[in-house]
């Protein structure tokens, strides 16, 4: 909730944001964009959590009755972890790359992108 706080206060260009939101097939380098798009679609739907969620739902003993239920959950949940992540994006974008930081080589790194919105509170 801090990142989506975060990008809320530093005011980004919101068309802009929106505008990159929009992919668009680069005529050079087709290959690593199909790559990083397949890649990025395995990494959200990914087998291992459908074998959790229905592991779960043997395990329980669940029937149609959970199943409104459990579609509110996994919206609220996927809505979440995408508002977060976006937002994560909006700051990384905002506060690394205007400052000429394009690489992060530690996680430890990215909490330091919100000292800037938050100052020391940021760092704690």
């Amino acid at each position: 909730p801090i990142f989506v706080v975060g990008a809320v206060m530093l005011k980004p260009d919101w068309k802009a944001v929106a505008a990159g939101a929009v992919p668009s097939l680069p005529a050079h380098d087709a290959a690593n964009y199909w790559f990083m798009a397949v890649s990025i679609l395995g990494a959200s739907i990914s087998p291992y959590l459908f074998m959790f969620y229905s592991s779960g739902a043997i395990e329980d003993k669940w029937d149609k009755s959970y199943l409104g239920v459990n579609r509110a959950i996994a919206w609220l949940g996927m809505t979440f972890g995408g508002t977060i992540s976006v937002s994560v994006l909006i700051v990384s974008a905002l506060v690394l790359a205007t400052n000429g930081i394009v690489q992060v080589d530690d996680y430890h790194q990215l909490p330091l992108m919100l000292i800037p919105i938050f100052g020391f509170w940021g760092f704690v």
